[in-house]
């Protein structure tokens, strides 16, 4: 009898209705979760102890353009530079003139003689080469001219200046350096094809005056047949950049074997240009 009360009241307990149970707040759920699964990574946001946290991966930088830095330009040492670089240059020095002489009280009026010189320079040692020609040139007490219409005089001479360039290149202003000149070579003189030997000099010196030099020079000649020939001048020069103009008293004394003796001065003019 007993057992069928239990039994009864365990019946009408089932039997409850369900809305009388309290309402869910969600709490009750919550508390249903196990513990270990509120203590995983995942739900918490945290990274458990111990384990090593992958670094952020960087942005690529965007590479700048950075211009190359300009090489120097090389330059040279002036002290490395030879000092006969000067030498290997080859300077020409051209020049056309003319040569008046003085006629002889009651002889024909000579027509000048004109001449043309050109020398080649290489440092200190130049070529030089010379060309006049004469006009009817007569003697006193002779009524047949002396020289014949157009002869020639030719020279080719070796020469050696004391300076490798008298002329400042890099200050075209600077006065001419002074400097004198020597001469050794060949002079021939149409008049029965007479040949010399010949050797001279020359010099220059500035006078102080803006681009004025004062000249000189003198050759003297000799053959085998006992002629020669003493040829000298004095003057002035005055340069303007690359030009010189030249102004001087020239003299040519004159002996032919079987012949008197020949002497002719006056002015000599020339115009030239050194390169």
């Amino acid at each position: 009898m007993r057992l069928l009360l239990v039994l009864s009241s365990l019946g009408l307990v089932l039997a409850a209705p369900a809305e009388a149970q309290p309402a869910d707040d969600g709490w009750r759920q919550a508390s249903l979760i196990p513990i270990t699964e509120l203590a995983h990574p995942r739900r918490r946001g945290q990274v458990p102890h111990g384990t090593p946290q992958s670094a952020p991966t960087p942005e690529p930088t965007p590479e700048v353009a950075v211009a190359p830095t300009p090489k120097p330009l090389p330059t040279q040492d002036p002290d490395a530079i030879p000092a006969d670089a000067s030498q290997e240059i080859v300077r020409p020095r051209i020049a056309l003139g003319a040569f008046w002489p003085v006629p002889v009280a009651g002889l024909p009026t000579t027509r000048p003689a004109p001449n043309l010189d050109l020398t080649l320079w290489q440092g200190g040692w130049g070529v030089g080469g010379g060309l006049m020609m004469f006009g009817k040139t007569y003697l006193a007490g002779r009524t047949a001219p002396y020289l014949g219409e157009n002869t020639p005089l030719t020279e080719l001479l070796l020469k050696q200046r004391s300076v490798e360039d008298p002329y400042d290149r890099a200050h075209p202003e600077a006065p001419v350096k002074p400097h004198t000149e020597l001469w050794v070579g060949y002079r021939g003189l149409g008049l029965g094809d007479v040949n010399f030997a010949a050797a001279g000099g020359a010099f220059t010196l500035p006078v102080g005056l803006r681009d004025i030099t004062f000249k000189g020079s003198g050759v003297g000649a000799i053959a085998p047949s006992g002629a020669f020939c003493i040829d000298g001048r004095l003057g002035f020069g005055l340069r303007a950049g690359a030009l010189e103009a030249e102004i001087s008293v020239r003299d040519i004394y004159l002996v032919v074997a079987g012949q008197p003796a020949l002497n002719m001065w006056g002015p000599q003019a020339s115009i030239g240009a050194t390169f």
